[in-house]
């Protein structure tokens, strides 16, 4: 049908919910974050992460979509964090919160372990777990998916050629410019407190307790 205006928009990793941390249970990260308990290590890995939160999406594509000025629309967007953060970051923000959830049994404190140790760790537990090794360990279901991330995620030292760090998973860089332009809402996410961080992880830990995903400190 001619006349119609489309625009393509190429959302990359949406994250909790930056108000009530709601993110379903059955994403990788969330399955990660369990198997971490079990295993007493989180997985560290090169590169940043533009993971944006889910509730931010909606009114992004609504002021652009509803901008006035905007005509014709533009022919793709980006939506991702404008600011980006490492993995190693967020990682260390979860180690934190899952501290005190971590299993009795264990005498050893939690730990940060390199991403392909970590999925040794988490295979060779899985071959000698019993029967409740797929309850305990739910990443184990995603092992194919996490070695194609992390082969194409960079080293710890790696930078690009411009002095930026590599996105994890070998994503490629998406230009912002446009986004930032049309939306109230993506300028909001530059703020420092819309980056994420602890309040962020935290909020995620306590949805996943409400979804007893997650244990609860005691």
């Amino acid at each position: 049908m001619s006349g119609i205006q489309a625009s393509v928009y190429r959302v990359g990793q949406l994250s909790g919910a930056s108000d009530t941390g709601a993110w379903t249970v059955k994403e990788w990260i969330p399955k990660i974050t369990k198997t971490s308990i079990a295993l007493n290590a989180v997985p560290d890995i090169g590169g940043i992460i533009s993971w944006i939160p889910m509730n931010k999406v909606a009114p992004i594509v609504l002021e652009i979509t509803m901008d006035p000025l905007s005509t014709p629309p533009p022919v793709a967007l980006s939506v991702i964090h404008p600011r980006p953060v490492t993995w190693t970051s967020v990682m260390n923000n979860m180690l934190k919160h899952l501290l005190p959830l971590q299993e009795r049994k264990s005498s050893a404190p939690m730990k940060m372990m390199p991403f392909t140790e970590w999925m040794n760790v988490c295979e060779a537990a899985v071959a000698t777990g019993g029967s409740d090794a797929a309850e305990r360990y739910p990443a184990f279901a995603l092992l194919d998916r996490m070695r194609d991330f992390a082969s194409s995620s960079p080293p710890m030292e790696d930078n690009a050629s411009d002095g930026r760090t590599k996105e994890c998973g070998g994503w490629p860089w998406l230009s912002m410019d446009v986004v930032l332009g049309a939306s109230k809402t993506m300028r909001g996410l530059l703020e420092d407190d819309e980056v994420l961080g602890e309040r962020h992880v935290a909020a995620w830990i306590r949805y996943w307790q409400e979804q007893s995903l997650l244990p609860v400190a005691v």
